[in-house]
Formats: structure tokens, C-alpha cells, sequence
């Protein structure tokens, strides 16, 4: 298998995938330059580490990232549940499988087990989620289609949508209260939710690239590698990781994927870190 090595950004051509972003974009032209995003960070229990791109999944190795299979899904979200990875976005347009006849090109719940062959879990042509996050036996989502946190009580099969309108590009939800999440608006930056996802308030807050929540507290960073704890009031810097790519989490480990393919792991909030493995 040929290695894809990634550099701050990497360019690669003639790829059939619909651009990132909101889930209202469903047009994309055949083939076309884009450069990878990765979107998110999985920590396997046999401490497998993948990355979740705009161009595929893969998987995390010493010198580069390791594409897996052959489909090319801008994987917007990603979560695992037990071995199964979750997965929604957007289809490789080339892929029939994961296209719904008169829908637009969304990936709703998808699930592998390998990463290289993907099935419906639910929700197929009709959901674009961008984070996917797992709290108290709960899944949620941040919806891009319709700008609202949906929740899940079966690991992504039926879906309730919550009421409050954020436009969420990273989200995090507190494991001992799901009640309780933060999360990162496109328009309105930093905002907080007490009920579930119900309603939002903006509040203050650093310009912050992505957000996770482990039994430590709630970390985040921003485009420059700046990494940020914060403690319910204020944001307090706590160092800075250049080029970080994507957080993620294992429990209360969190992980920060720098690139090209160096991932650090912080037993302690973010506030020291450690190569991984």
C-alpha cells in the first residue's frame, strides 16, 4: 500500500469527493484538486490511531498517514463504538452504495469495522453530522443539515433532534453530565448548552479550532497550536503544539495529531505531553 505523507497541507488530484463544509454544498465537480482537512482523531483500544480526513480514513504511521482501501469519503465526524468506527459526511461520489437516488450526497450514520467497507446505520441521504460525540451511553451529533444537535440512545440507529440552532464545527459533551456541552459555532465562536443541546448561549472564549471534554476538564486549541483548559469561567492558556491537525480522546487520555504523523497523548488535561505510541 503506497503512503500518503502529509505536510501542514497536502494536495492531491483528481480525487471524486464533494467539497467540505455545510451539508446545504452538495454540488462538486468530477474531479478537481483539494487539499486534506482531517476532520477528527480516533484511538483504537489496541492503540491503532486513524485519522478521519477529507479524503479518506487513515491510519496514523511512522512517517506519513496510511490510506485505507480505496473509497475517498470526506469523513466530516467520526466516533467508535466498541470496534465499530462511525462515520458521516459526505460519499465518494464514485461509491453507489452510499448514495440515495433523488438525495443529496450525505452520508448520515455509516459504520465499518475495517475502515475499508462502510453500511448505513441510519440516515442515509438525509444527515450531515460534524462531530460525533459519545456521553453516558448516548451518541450525539452536531447536524450541519439543519444546524441542531440530534441525540441517540442506540448508538446511531434513531435519532432525536434537539431545538437549538448552532451552526457547531467542533462540539464536546461532559461524560458525567450529558446535559452539559460546549461547543464552537461557525458565526458565534465559543457557546455552552445546559440542556442537552436544547438552547445555546455565546460565550467568551479564545478563536478555537476544536474542543474535547475528558474526566480532566474541558481542553481546546486554536489554528496556531495554542491548547487552552478552561474551568467553567475563563480560558487559561497551557501551552502550544505547532501544526496540531485534530484532538481526540480515549477515556480521559487526550490526543493531538501533529503533523505530518506525530501523535502526542496527555494523561493530565493537555498539560504535559508524551509521543504515542
Amino acid at each position: 500500500m503506497s503512503r500518503l505523507i502529509v505536510a501542514g497541507a497536502l494536495v492531491v488530484a483528481s480525487v471524486f469527493a464533494p467539497a467540505c463544509g455545510s451539508g446545504r454544498d452538495t454540488e462538486a465537480a468530477d474531479t478537481h484538486e483539494e487539499v486534506v482537512h482531517v476532520h477528527d482523531l480516533l484511538v483504537r483500544g489496541d492503540d491503532t490511531v486513524l485519522a478521519a480526513t477529507h479524503l479518506g480514513l487513515y491510519r496514523v504511521a511512522d512517517g506519513g498517514l496510511d490510506p485505507i482501501g480505496a473509497g475517498r469519503h470526506d469523513l466530516m465526524a467520526t466516533a467508535l463504538d466498541g470496534d465499530t468506527i462511525l462515520a458521516s459526511g459526505h460519499p465518494d461520489l464514485r461509491d453507489d452504495t452510499l448514495r440515495v437516488e433523488d438525495r443529496p450526497p450525505l452520508l448520515g450514520i455509516v459504520e465499518s469495522i475495517d475502515g475499508e467497507t462502510w453500511m448505513e446505520r441510519s440516515l442515509l441521504g438525509d444527515a450531515d453530522f460534524h462531530r460525533l460525540v459519545f456521553a453516558d451511553g448516548q451518541l450525539f451529533g452536531a447536524n450541519s443539515s439543519d444546524d441542531a444537535v440530534w441525540v441517540s440512545p442506540d448508538g446511531g440507529a434513531t435519532w432525536e433532534p434537539r431545538g437549538g440552532a448552532a451552526q457547531l464545527v467542533a462540539m464536546a459533551v461532559n461524560p458525567a453530565d450529558p446535559s452539559e456541552l460546549v461547543g464552537v459555532d461557525l458565526d458565534r465562536g465559543f457557546v455552552r448548552s445546559g440542556d442537552g443541546g436544547d438552547s445555546w448561549t455565546d460565550a467568551q472564549g479564545p478563536e478555537l479550532a476544536d474542543v474535547e471534554w475528558t474526566g480532566h476538564g474541558i481542553i481546546g486549541h486554536d489554528e496556531e497550536g495554542a491548547v487552552y483548559r478552561f474551568d467553567g469561567e475563563t480560558w487559561t492558556p497551557i501551552g502550544d503544539l505547532a501544526d496540531v491537525a485534530a484532538l481526540g480522546t480515549r477515556g480521559d487520555e487526550l490526543f493531538a495529531l501533529q503533523l505530518p504523523s506525530t501523535v502526542l497523548r496527555s494523561t493530565d488535561g493537555g498539560a504535559t505531553w508524551t509521543e504515542f505510541p
